[in-house]
């Protein structure tokens, strides 16, 4: 099943495609080498199919400059999106919240000699994230409930004591359901089709 859906959101690329393979060829060449794939048994929850380095590639460029401190990733499967931006930025901590024990098991395992990462075996769902202060957050699509993206959303705005700008990063998502972004700048929207692409938010005091 997971090879059928992994088929199914290649061909979505359309002709990017051949610019998405070779930036996952030359990123492999270059050790990046965090790309597993699992299956999902919960009708809420994605398979994870990694972001591809051609976006990440993208939006480094765009936020390389902006002024956050703590990135959290929504369900960061085996670490692939926190490994690039990790060496690719300098001085940032970094926050995986996984579900799925055995991705945590191998996130926990390949990063244990980076201090900075840390990853959290919970769902995020019902998970008080807001704890952790972060000021970029990351979305790779990790569930198929929208409306679970929208509580997410609803709490990350609604914080009263922003003293600092706070970046949100959405992968592969239908942005015309991010309703409450109306408060939010967006810094970039790259799209592929209707379903492909990355958006960059930002939300000032």
């Amino acid at each position: 099943m997971i090879f059928k859906n992994i088929l199914k959101n290649l061909t979505m690329y359309r002709l990017h495609i051949f610019k998405i393979l070779f930036f996952e060829l030359t990123n492999i060449i270059r050790g990046y080498k965090v790309n597993r794939f699992t299956s999902s048994k919960d009708k809420n929850i994605n398979d994870n199919i990694p972001c591809p380095y051609f976006f990440l590639n993208k939006i480094n460029k765009k936020i390389k400059n902006k002024k956050f401190n703590i990135f959290l990733d929504f369900g960061s499967g085996s670490g692939r999106v926190i490994d690039y931006f990790n060496r690719n930025t300098e001085g940032k901590k970094f926050i995986g919240i996984e579900f799925y024990n055995e991705n945590f098991q191998y996130c926990k395992n390949k990063f244990s000699k980076n201090e900075n990462i840390t990853f959290i075996n919970k769902d995020f769902t019902n998970y008080d994230f807001l704890k952790h202060d972060a000021d970029c957050y990351f979305f790779n699509h990790p569930t198929n409930n929208n409306e679970i993206y929208l509580e997410i959303l609803k709490k990350i705005i609604n914080k009263n004591d922003f003293n600092k700008e706070i970046l949100l990063i959405f992968v592969n998502f239908e942005i015309s359901d991010l309703t409450y972004l109306k408060k939010a700048e967006c810094v970039e929207n790259y799209k592929i089709g209707d379903r492909k692409g990355y958006s960059i938010y930002c939300i000032k005091n």
